[in-house]
């Protein structure tokens, strides 16, 4: 049989055609998925990178405001006596004393065993109160009573009160070396207090 020119190039034609099939049906398409598939891993990879990054950066805040607490804390915990024993507000008073050139005496009192509920639920602290009997010039006195209030303690001042000493002022044996003119100041002071370890402390 023989095949005229046009019949040649039409059968051409479907051959080229059947074989462009075939190449994307088995080549082309599944490069295609390929790519696809790989395309679709990319993005779950760059959504999973970003969403570790975003997690890295809520641990990363989360110590820093851990951090940032634990500083507080101490900090507070710091701002309370050891209850069985107040030695550092004794040894804070005696810096003072030392550095203010007065004379003083310390009479500590426990006022409040807690801690225990409040009317609303409210908890009340252990505290210690404190009387400060000082003597020395009026400015001294004055700078010893400020120091005290901006102490590193949480207190609250009760009481004071402040006698000028004359040459008819009794005086105790320890305050005995007065002179007149300086003055004689009797201060209560409430300090928040807690239970600590003494051991660990």
């Amino acid at each position: 049989m023989i095949l005229t020119t046009k019949t040649q190039i039409k059968l051409s034609i479907l051959l080229f055609l059947g074989l462009t099939c075939l190449i994307v049906i088995f080549v082309y398409r599944p490069l295609f998925l390929n790519l696809k598939n790989n395309s679709e891993n990319l993005t779950k990879k760059a959504k999973d990178f970003f969403q570790v990054e975003k997690e890295i950066k809520s641990v990363e805040s989360f110590k820093e405001i851990t951090q940032e607490k634990a500083t507080v804390f101490s900090f507070l915990d710091d701002s309370f006596l050891n209850f069985s024993a107040p030695v550092e507000f004794f040894e804070f008073l005696e810096g003072l004393v030392r550095q203010d050139n007065l004379l003083v005496d310390i009479s500590p009192n426990v006022r409040a065993i807690g801690p225990k509920e409040g009317e609303e639920g409210e908890v009340v602290f252990k505290s210690i109160e404190f009387e400060v009997l000082s003597g020395g010039s009026f400015e001294d006195t004055l700078r010893f009573l400020k120091e005290i209030e901006h102490s590193p303690f949480l207190l609250e001042t009760l009481e004071v009160s402040l006698d000028k000493i004359t040459e008819k002022t009794t005086l105790s044996e320890e305050f005995s070396s007065l002179r007149a003119g300086e003055v004689l100041c009797r201060a209560r002071f409430k300090v928040t207090a807690k239970e600590k370890d003494a051991i660990s402390n």
